[in-house]
Parts: structure tokens; C-alpha cells; sequence
């Protein structure tokens, strides 16, 4: 009887399976992709609220813009001042996002 030719079988056999350790890493693989794929939502929605911030953001620095730029000399002659409130209507807007 040949010891050896019956061991030597018996572990390519073991080579060609998978090991409990390999199946389990694979579904936890498998398991972390699908739940990255729902979690998606939640993250757009976020960056949603991120650009519209910065567009708000970007339209309230006009504003000031607008007002820092408008002439103002009280002690002048004749005394000039822009800043008031009928210069500056409310103004509606799209927001610029990209």
C-alpha cells in the first residue's frame, strides 16, 4: 500500500476548496459593498445641502458686496450717501449651483 499517494491526494483536495476563513472574508466583502451602496443616499443628500449652502453663502457676500461698494461720504460736499434701503431691493434669485 502507498502511504504517500493517499496523503498526497487527500491535500490537493483541501487545495481545491475554499476554507471557512476565505467564504467568511468574501460575504463580509460581498456584505460591505452592498450596505456602501445604500448609504450613498444619505451622503448625496449631504453634499446637496453643502452646495446650496455655499450658493446661499455666495449670494449673501454680493449683497455685502453691493453695499460696501455703494458711496457713502457724510462730511462731504455735497454729503453723498447711497446706503439706504431703496438701493438695495429684495431680489429673487436661482441659486447658482452647478
Amino acid at each position: 500500500m502507498n502511504l504517500w499517494h493517499s496523503i498526497e491526494s487527500g491535500r490537493r483536495q483541501l487545495r481545491s476548496a475554499f476554507t471557512l476563513v476565505e467564504a467568511t472574508i468574501s460575504i463580509a466583502v460581498a456584505g460591505i459593498s452592498i450596505g456602501g451602496s445604500f448609504m450613498d443616499r444619505p451622503v448625496g443628500r449631504q453634499t446637496e445641502w453643502s452646495s446650496c449652502s455655499t450658493a446661499a453663502q455666495s449670494m449673501a457676500m454680493r449683497g455685502l458686496e453691493q453695499t460696501r461698494a455703494a458711496k457713502w461720504d457724510p462730511l462731504g460736499y455735497p454729503s453723498v450717501d447711497e446706503v439706504v434701503s431703496s438701493n438695495f431691493p429684495a431680489v429673487v434669485a436661482n441659486l447658482d449651483i452647478l
